[in-house]
This record gives structure tokens, sequence and C-alpha cells, in this order.
């Protein structure tokens, strides 16, 4: 690989976040200081900018929230196989495969597709770095496709959508991924490229997975120490508003979540590091909302001490919003400190409020904490969110009207309105179980089985076969969908009735 082969960096639509997206700008980053001058194509705003109104759709219907009762590997693989071999295998009945996915195609697809291959121009480039989630996966690997048709230009998947051992080994069957980046692409992806010689993807680089002999190849590398990494350049000024992450990794081990498996291990930049950080993006950007992107901000009082008392005594023109545990330590001073240290807003990952959902979720916190964490910061001036979710494994219509129950007499507890409307109870979502979350690794603890499907495949992809067939699992918790969907839309009716949200 020389410094001068031309690289196009690439994020597909996602539909979660705002610009500017920290991945994207970490491995730009890693780019620029290692001698590159990679181009970036944030295809999600393109999009938005394009055409909002099939943007809008396709979020509708490409929404993770849809697959509730699949382990969701990569979201619409119907789809997404539709688009890859319906036109080499026209006697496959796709339309019978598309009416089984609850994530259903959307007219003008593939003409998406092909606009944002056009602007990229795949023969300007030698790489495609694509930075993925489960949710762009669909969108980035048929873009892969189509530049590949176009062009011998090399494809790089990274990023947590890329990064599960199911889901690479699909990725690079498809032939049309050279080689995925696993992990902490800050480190693998200069060496990756150094090494690349002319005859294809290294295959002794720690942190890459490549296809050899017809089997999956990959060296792990150490995690990075997070106080090394260099700053953050953005491709792009911020439009007053930045990312910035303070930790990687999660304190806690919910039953149906993933990130603590991902990141391996909790890790902490310093204080004085992230508050640097900070003050660099004000200094040269101006006054700026900051959104710190870690999975908590709080795994211990100690550290949200400091975070925010190093915030108050740099005295920058900055405000934030971040994730928060609820804790019994999160006092009422604590969150008028965070106040004055710039926080507006706060996003509580709740889940629930009935007790015995909570322990079975291993949440690893009270109802009491819950309430107690909402009330201080919106006493503080915080606008605290509170995210839930619903059909908890044995969770039942009594214990749903026992929350509610709760609920109203915790919202006259509080007096002052203005307190109150800062509160945003958000929309629940229907429990997932996420790939290698506690829930799927030992799915006999609560009551769940892991339930194979089998999609056809035309001759064209028989290739696929055993790749395919290990991420198309469905659960049961032996909840029929429709009593989890009425359980849902009796949530929200509460919802409604109670005052949580507009009526």
């Amino acid at each position: 690989m020389s410094r001068s082969d031309r690289i196009a960096l690439v994020f597909c639509p996602y539909f979660s976040i705002r610009s500017p997206h920290l991945g994207l700008a970490r491995i730009y980053t890693a780019l620029v200081n290692s001698g590159y001058e990679p181009d970036v194509f944030d295809l999600d705003t393109w999009l938005k900018d394009t055409d909002r109104l099939w943007y809008d759709q396709y979020v509708r219907a490409n929404n993770i929230g849809r697959e509730f009762d699949r382990v969701t590997f990569i979201l619409g693989l119907e789809v997404l196989l539709h688009a890859l071999y319906h036109r080499d295998a026209p006697q496959v009945p796709w339309a019978e495969i598309l009416r089984t996915s609850p994530v259903l195609p959307v007219d003008g697809f593939e003409h998406f597709v092909s606009l944002a291959a056009d602007r990229i121009g795949a023969a300007k480039y030698d790489f495609a770095l694509f930075s993925t989630y489960s949710s762009n996966l669909l969108f980035s690997t048929v873009l892969a496709r189509e530049l590949k048709r176009r062009s011998p230009i090399r494809i790089i998947f990274g990023g947590p959508g890329a990064g599960m051992p199911e889901t690479t080994d699909f990725l690079l069957r498809t032939g049309f991924v050279d080689s995925v980046v696993v992990g902490e692409g800050e480190a693998t992806i200069g060496d990756l490229l150094e090494n690349w010689p002319t005859t294809g993807p290294p295959a002794e680089v720690p942190g890459v997975a490549i296809l050899e002999g017809g089997d999956v190849r990959y060296l792990p590398r150490p995690l990075l120490d997070l106080d090394s990494l260099p700053a953050t350049t953005f491709p792009e000024a911020p439009q007053g508003y930045a990312p910035v992450e303070t930790t990687r990794g999660c304190t806690m081990r919910c039953a149906f979540c993933s990130e603590s498996q991902y990141w391996r291990t909790h890790r902490q930049r310093s204080v004085a590091v992230v508050v640097d950080e900070v003050n660099r993006l004000t200094r040269k950007h101006g006054p700026m909302h900051i959104e710190f992107v870690d999975s908590l901000v709080n795994p211990s009082q100690g550290r949200l001490h400091a975070l925010t008392h190093g915030l108050i005594n740099a005295r920058m023109p900055v405000d934030w919003t971040c994730d928060m545990r609820p804790a019994p330590w999160l006092t009422s001073d604590l969150a008028a400190q965070a106040f004055r240290a710039g926080c507006r807003s706060v996003n509580i990952g709740a889940e629930t409020l009935i007790p015995r959902a909570l322990e079975a979720m291993r949440k690893g916190t009270k109802v009491e904490w819950i309430l107690d964490t909402t009330r201080h910061l919106s006493a503080a001036g915080i606008q605290p969110t509170v995210h839930r979710m619903c059909c908890a494994p044995g969770e039942t219509d009594d214990e749903v009207l026992e929350m509610y129950a709760l609920l109203r007499q915790f919202k006259k507890s509080i007096s002052d309105a203005r307190q109150w409307s800062r509160i945003t109870w958000g929309s629940p979502d229907i429990l997932r179980v996420e790939p290698y979350s506690p829930m799927f690794r030992d799915p006999a603890r609560w009551g769940i089985d892991l339930i194979p499907f089998h999609l056809p495949l035309p001759a064209e992809a028989a290739h696929l076969r055993g790749s395919l067939d290990a991420i198309c699992l469905h659960w049961t918790d032996g909840v029929p969908r429709e009593e989890k969907l009425r359980r849902h839309a009796l949530i929200r009716r509460l919802d409604r009735v109670t005052g949580l949200v507009p009526g």
C-alpha cells in the first residue's frame, strides 16, 4: 500500500445519530495521522438531503424494533439477499421470501444505492472503508457489491456491525468484502493498509479477519489505552455539535445487551484528557453542544464527581448530554453539580419499573433509584429521558398496571409543573435478544429458546448456506408475537391515559 493510494471512507444510512459520526471521525483521524488523505462520504446525511421523504419512509421500514423476535445480526436480511441475487436468480420465490421479513423492502432502494455509488465513483479509489452497524449493513453490503461491479476496488468493513464472528463470516463469504477489521479500528487500519500486498489482504495483521483457503482467519489485537488515542479530527467542522467519548464498554451486565461483549471490558479516559478534548473543540469551533457517547457517563460516584468538577473548573462555553445509570448516590447535590458543569439532558436506561423484571434483566438497579435519579435531575434543571422496554420474560398485565399506579403516585409527588415537564418518558421498545448478550449465551436461564429458520438461496449463493444459517435465528420465551404487540399497545395507551406522553 502506498500513501498515494486513494481511500474512500464510507458511512451508510444509520438513522440513529446526528452528524458528525464519531466512529467515522476516529478512523479518519487514524488515517490522517498515518499520512493518508481519505475522502469521506457521509451517506446518511447525503440521503436525508437528497430525498427526505424517501429517507423517512426507509427509516420506518428499516427499523430494528420490528425484528424484536429475531436475534438481529443484520437488519433486513431478506431484503439484502433479494438485492444481491434477484437479477441472477429470478426463479427464486423472492416475493414470498420478502413477505416473511419484518423489514419491508422499499421501492427505490437499489436506485439510491446506485446513486450513492455514482457519488463515490469507484474508479477513483483503491480502497473503500465502511463503518458499520447492524442497522446499516443492508445498505453497506449492497453498495459494496455495486462498487465491486464497477471497478477492482478493495472493500474493508469495520465497526460493531461487522465485528461479530457470524457476521464477519457471512460478509467475507459474499465475495464483496475483502477484509473485516474487528474491534478497535484506530490501531488496526494503518497496519492493514501498510501491509496490503498486491495479491490480496494480509493474513498476519492483528485485528483483521480475512477468508483464506475457505476458512476465516483472524488474529486478535490487544485493547487500546484510551489516553493514548490522539484528539479526534472531524472531516468537516462540527456545526455547534460534537460527539466525545469518556469511556468504552460498560460496567453493567444487562441480560439483553451485547455492549460488554463487544468491548470486552470497561475502560476510562482520564478526566484531564476528556476536558482537554472538549476545551480544544470549543477553542477551535466556538460554543459547542457535546454528546458524551458512552454507554454510561457515571460508572461510579467518584467518576461523575471528577468529570463534572473538571468541566466546571475549565469554564468552557459548552453544554452536554449523556447516558446515565440510576444510582442511589446520584443525589440532588450531584445533579446540581452536573447542571453547573453544563449537563442539560440525560438518557436514563431504566427499561422498566417492575421489580421482578429489573431483576430478571440483571439491571442492577431498583425502582426507587430510577425515580429518585429522575427527580433529582429534573429538579436541577436537567431534562431526563427515561428509556423503557416491555415484554420481559414472565412479565404480566397485572405488573404493568401496578407500574402505572406507581407512576401516577410519582407524578403527584412532583408538585412543580416545570420540573414534571422536563421529564420525557421514552416510547417503550419490545425487549430484544442481542447477539452475544447473556440471554443469547445462556438462553435456558431466562426460559428462552433460540430457533433456527431457513432462508432459501439460489445456486449462485450456495456458498453462503452455512454462514447464513448461523445468523438466521428466532428467539421465543413462549409468549406469542401477537401477545407482545398487544401489551406494547396497552403500555402506549396507559402512557396517554396517565399523562406520561401527550395524548
